[in-house]
């Protein structure tokens, strides 16, 4: 058991790194992506694809917390389950899936389509607002979020 332990949380601490890794660059094309919309809608259309690659990047490290976090459970004999750590922690880790679904995902497509409008002269900036709006809610949220679950996994003890 004690080796299932092992390599699941290595296991989880190379998925919390692809996660993290692929959160902070997402947000860095995103930066980039908003720089160019003004003066280069045609550099900002291209740099839009790669958002759907961050994406894929994030939902590995994800799979893999997941495999390697029933892993670890199964080796401690399922105890943490009941714990209310590890319940807040749940809450928080399907917190961060369902707005990167529902916000994230449908504000990426929108601002896509966005750009393609604006390099065809169209008026769209209220809605790139309202689009970044969004995406900043959603960047601060999921921060507020993983650092939420850092905190109780390193407290979980004083929970």
């Amino acid at each position: 058991m004690y080796l299932l332990y092992s390599l699941g949380l290595f296991i989880h601490i190379v998925g919390i790194t692809i996660t993290s890794g692929g959160s902070i660059g997402g947000y860095l094309l995103e930066r980039q992506i908003w720089k160019h919309i003004p003066e280069s809608p045609l550099k900002s259309k291209s740099l839009t694809c790669l958002l759907s690659k961050y994406s894929m990047i994030i939902h590995t490290g994800t799979l893999l917390m997941i495999i390697s976090g029933i892993m670890m459970l199964a080796a401690l004999g399922w105890v943490a389950v009941g714990q209310q750590w590890f319940v807040i922690k749940m809450v928080f880790v399907i917190g961060l899936f369902l707005s990167g679904f529902f916000i994230a995902g449908p504000n990426s497509m929108r601002l896509n389509k966005l750009i393609i409008r604006q390099m065809n002269a169209e008026e769209v900036s209220i809605e790139l607002n309202k689009v970044k709006r969004n995406m900043i809610l959603f960047r601060i949220s999921e921060a507020l979020m993983v650092l939420t679950i850092y905190l109780l996994a390193i407290f979980r003890n004083n929970i």
